[in-house]
C-alpha cells in the first residue's frame, strides 16, 4: 500500500545518532503509513548493521539507498525526493528528534487540500536527545518573508509535485541548499504554519551550516543575490559568493536558469531592489552585532 508520507534522510557519518533516530521513527504516529527514504553515503559497518536489524524488525518501512562515495546533501535529497513513493515529503535530519505526532500534524492540512507546504516551531537544543533548550517560534512569521529568508525551519513538509514548478535542490550549495529550495517552493505553495513544536533541532556547531568553517554565510549571500534579497547579504562574503553560479541551479549535472522556477523572475528582482537595497547595510550591521553577541555568550559560557 502506498505510504501517506515519505520522509527523506541524507545519511553520512551518522553512527552516533542513528540508534536514537531509529527509535524516534518507531514512536511516530502513523508509523505504518510512513516510508523512510535514506540516501546512505559511505556507510560504516555499524550503520549498516543497525539499519539491517531495523528492517528485519519493521519490514517495508525503509527504502535504503547506498552510495559508495559521499555526495553533497543536495544530491542526496534530490535522489530521495525522486525515490519517494508518496507525494507528501518531509525533511528530517538524522541528528534531530521529532515529536511523535509531528509528521501526522503536518500532513493533515495537505491531505485536506488546504496547503502544499507545512512548517512549525522547534526547540533548539545543545545535545542530542535533549528536550530542554531555546524555543524558536517561527510559525508567526509574516508570509511576505517566506521567500526572503529561511523561515520554514528544519522540519518542513511539502508536496513532491511542487518540484515540477519550483525545481529540485541546487547541488552546488553545500550548506544552504535547504534555504534555497524553501524560497523556490514558497513561490508556488499554499503555506500553512502550525503553532506547535515539531521537534528538537540539534545545535552543536558541528553541522554543515553551524560549524566554524561553514560555507553558510557565503551561500546565504548567493541566495540573497539570486532572489534580490539584498537585506540578507553578508557583504564580506560577496567576493566568494560571485564564484558560484548565482542565476543557475545545478541538478543532475545540468545547469538550469532560476527564471524557470520563479514566476516573472526579472520583474520580481526589480521590485526587490527597491524594497531591500536600502535596508541592506543597516541589516548587515544588525547581523554582525547578533553574531558578536552569540560569540561572546558562547565564550562566557564555556
Amino acid at each position: 500500500m502506498r505510504p501517506k508520507i515519505s520522509v527523506i534522510v541524507s545519511l553520512y557519518r551518522g553512527e552516533r545518532y542513528l540508534e536514537r533516530f531509529l527509535q524516534n521513527i518507531v514512536q511516530q504516529k502513523w508509523f505504518d503509513d510512513i516510508e523512510f527514504v535514506i540516501d546512505h553515503n559511505e556507510p560504516s559497518e555499524a550503520e549498516l548493521t543497525m539499519l539491517k536489524e531495523f528492517e528485519r524488525a519493521h519490514p517495508g518501512r525503509l527504502k535504503h539507498l547506498v552510495r559508495e562515495r559521499v555526495v553533497p546533501y543536495g544530491s542526496s535529497w534530490n535522489r530521495c525526493i525522486r525515490e519517494a513513493s508518496s507525494d507528501i515529503v518531509a525533511i528530517w535530519n538524522v541528528d534531530d528528534v521529532r515529536t511523535p505526532d509531528s509528521l501526522w500534524r503536518q500532513a493533515q492540512p495537505i491531505l485536506a487540500d488546504e496547503a502544499d507546504l507545512v512548517f512549525g516551531n522547534h526547540i533548539e537544543v545543545g545535545g542530542h536527545g535533549k528536550t530542554e533548550g531555546r524555543r524558536v517560534q517561527i510559525a508567526s512569521t509574516p508570509p511576505y518573508l517566506y521567500s526572503r529568508s529561511m523561515v520554514f525551519g528544519p522540519f518542513f513538509m511539502f508536496r513532491k509535485s511542487l518540484c515540477e514548478k519550483a525545481g529540485y535542490v541546487d547541488e552546488q550549495l553545500r550548506a544552504s541548499a535547504d534555504y534555497d529550495l524553501a524560497i523556490r517552493l514558497s513561490f508556488h505553495a499554499r503555506v500553512k504554519a502550525l503553532d506547535v513544536d515539531l521537534g528538537y533541532y540539534l545545535m552543536e556547531r558541528k553541522g554543515l551550516s553551524t560549524r566554524a568553517n561553514t560555507r553558510r554565510f557565503v551561500e546565504d549571500t548567493v541566495i540573497g543575490l539570486r532572489y534580490g534579497n539584498y537585506d540578507q547579504l553578508y557583504y564580506e562574503s560577496i567576493p566568494k559568493a560571485l564564484r558560484y553560479e548565482i542565476r543557475k541551479i545545478k541538478c543532475d549535472g545540468q545547469w538550469l536558469h532560476v527564471s524557470q522556477y520563479v514566476p516573472d523572475y526579472q520583474l520580481e528582482l526589480r521590485k526587490r531592489v527597491v524594497g531591500s537595497m536600502a535596508k541592506g547595510p543597516l541589516n548587515y550591521v544588525r547581523l554582525q552585532a547578533f553574531r558578536y553577541r552569540k560569540t561572546v555568550a558562547r565564550i562566557e559560557g564555556s
